[in-house]
């Protein structure tokens, strides 16, 4: 995989995503999380999915990710059913089939959908073919952290800005690992999108219970991150072995 083609496809999508901010802040008004934001911000989303779709489906005979790491899924219905607990648990008190209701849902989908393609079917993907394993899915965390950044340009506070690029840092290293172990990337779209779903709603209604339960997913996927990357390095540490027991017959 090209180098630069990676970098012009990443490079367009922060533009993008950069000037949507400009546009829904700057020119209309509306804060970062405010009422309406997702509804202007729908049609830059639609964009940037699908322009990252058409990059993989014109790319994927380069986009291969290759691991000799062996399937385990365990890790993501680790994560993933505690999730879908909670939204139907916050559907049961506070359900509203609505426009808001559609917009967050379907906005939140496309977001999953252009982050997953960007920083785990290509950034990642592009990593590993640099570096090993572990110091790909750090540095495509870190880019994915450094990415909301920019969320500054649409009216968050430094502070909140902060504790976006830490949190997201740390989901950007846990999805590459779920996307290694699983290999559906499709799986961590929807997973981010309804993570994102479920955060974004229970911050416009805040509710104890729910904001507390969020809180206990935000440490069971840094508890996941520790595992699977603790996995990781045994299996590797395993293949070693192997590798010098194999070396030494010869």
């Amino acid at each position: 995989m090209k180098a630069k083609s990676v970098y012009t496809i990443t490079g367009l999508y922060v533009g993008i995503m950069l000037l949507s901010y400009i546009y829904t802040y700057y020119m209309r008004g509306i804060r970062y999380g405010s009422d309406g934001f997702l509804a202007s911000e729908f049609p830059f989303l639609l964009v940037l999915a699908g322009i990252t779709i058409a990059y993989v489906i014109k790319n994927r005979a380069t986009l291969q990710l290759k691991t000799f790491l062996p399937i385990d899924k365990r890790y993501f219905l680790a994560l993933f059913i505690p999730l879908l607990l909670v939204i139907i648990a916050y559907w049961f008190e506070h359900f509203q089939l609505n426009e808001t209701f559609f917009i967050t849902l379907f906005a939140t989908l496309l977001v999953g959908i252009g982050e997953e393609l960007l920083f785990r079917r290509i950034l990642l993907v592009y990593f590993l073919e640099k570096m090993p394993l572990q110091k790909a899915v750090v540095l495509s965390g870190l880019c994915f952290g450094g990415f909301h950044a920019i969320n500054i340009f649409a009216g968050s506070g430094f502070g909140q800005v902060v504790y976006q690029v830490i949190l997201t840092s740390i989901m950007g290293m846990l999805y590459g690992y779920l996307y290694i172990f699983t290999r559906k990337i499709s799986w961590c779209i929807v997973s981010h999108g309804l993570w994102d779903y479920i955060a974004i709603s229970v911050s416009k209604q805040f509710h104890p219970l729910f904001s507390g339960l969020l809180f206990l997913q935000n440490i069971l996927e840094i508890v996941l991150v520790l595992l699977m990357a603790r996995r990781v390095k045994q299996l590797l540490q395993e293949q070693h072995t192997t590798n010098q027991t194999e070396l030494t017959k010869e």
